[in-house]
């Protein structure tokens, strides 16, 4: 998966992770030099003299660092708007080996899951069709290894339905059948090559508080991150 800094990730996760001693937590924010992206986001209007194009056009659903990090505006992003995929929710499930951990202390880091009774509330970003080849291959290159573009119905803040490519990770890096305190200790250890696995998680959890969206699964690892006494209160 592309890392909070939206750069791929490649390297393999092998065999069950198992607990051991928690080092301390280092701290910090990806997203601290990125002033402005909410407002950006939030914004939601199109450029000027350009129109919302309708159900025609090409449609990405970001739920992880597409939705902040502005790689729409170098692909001719129309219009973004928040919107929401029904029966799919977060999971910190994909195991990151370099980039925020390493194959000893993998960093779990944010996917998607189906679950019928769940939502996710992300960005939608807008494209003309002429650009969807172009948006496709650069989806590919960023995510990396293991993902695949599904289509997915999803329904924008204004109440338009759309179809959206949503990046989904199924590789052999999945975390299978760990609890959030299995979770815990994991971020707790794990260290890459972009900073600490505490740094990646405070840094979602952040990114997605100034955009508005409450995510149960982020606000449930960043409290119980919390309560280990190693971080400060949830952002």
């Amino acid at each position: 998966m592309a890392n909070a800094l939206g750069k791929p990730e490649h390297g393999s996760y092998a065999g069950r992770w198992r607990p051991t001693d928690v080092p301390g937590a280092a701290r910090g924010n990806v997203f601290a030099q990125r002033a402005g992206f909410t407002n950006l986001l939030l914004g939601l209007a199109s450029p000027e003299g350009q129109e919302p194009s309708g159900q025609s056009a090409m449609w990405v659903f970001g739920y992880g660092s597409l939705m902040w990090d502005r790689w729409g505006e170098a692909k001719g992003c129309i219009r973004s708007t928040k919107a929401e995929l029904r029966g799919y929710r977060r999971v910190f499930n994909k195991a990151s080996v370099r980039n925020w951990g390493t194959e000893k202390f993998p960093c779990p880091t944010l996917n998607l899951v189906q679950s019928e009774s769940s939502w996710c509330r992300g960005i939608a970003f807008e494209f003309h069709d002429s650009r969807a080849r172009e948006i496709k291959q650069y989806l590919i290159e960023r995510e990396g290894k293991g993902f695949t573009l599904r289509e997915l119905p999803a329904q924008l803040d204004q109440g338009d339905q759309i179809t959206a490519i949503v990046p989904i990770y199924g590789g052999g890096n999945l975390i299978h059948e760990a609890s959030v305190t299995d979770v815990v200790n994991m971020v707790l250890q794990a260290k890459g090559r972009d900073g600490s696995c505490v740094r990646y998680v405070k840094s979602i959890a952040e990114a997605l508080r100034g955009l508005e969206i409450d995510d149960p699964a982020v606000i449930e690892l960043w409290h119980a991150l919390s309560q280990s006494g190693r971080e400060p209160r949830m952002p």
